[in-house]
């Protein structure tokens, strides 16, 4: 099932599959959630056969809490999926 992790003080909502590595990190454009996407679910369930598969939903998307105030980038985006 989906988690909420903490990502230095704000908490964003992911589903992580399967087991062994790398870890494949699945993350929807045009602002759509990921964890709770219906979209790469067949894909996702085929690629948790044979390793960990991560998909989740970015600051301010789906369940995740919002980004801190101001204008966020893509390396925003990276940290938070680094932490």
């Amino acid at each position: 099932g989906s988690q909420r992790v903490d990502v230095g003080g704000r908490k964003l909502t992911l589903l992580a599959r399967g087991d062994g590595g790398p870890t494949v990190v699945v993350e929807p454009g045009l602002g759509l959630p990921g964890a709770g996407s219906t979209e790469w679910a067949g894909v996702c369930d085929e690629l948790a056969k044979t390793t960990r598969v991560v998909r989740y939903d970015r600051a301010g998307l789906g369940s995740s809490d919002p980004p801190p105030a101001g204008t966020r980038t893509s390396r925003d985006a990276a940290r938070d999926l680094h932490a």
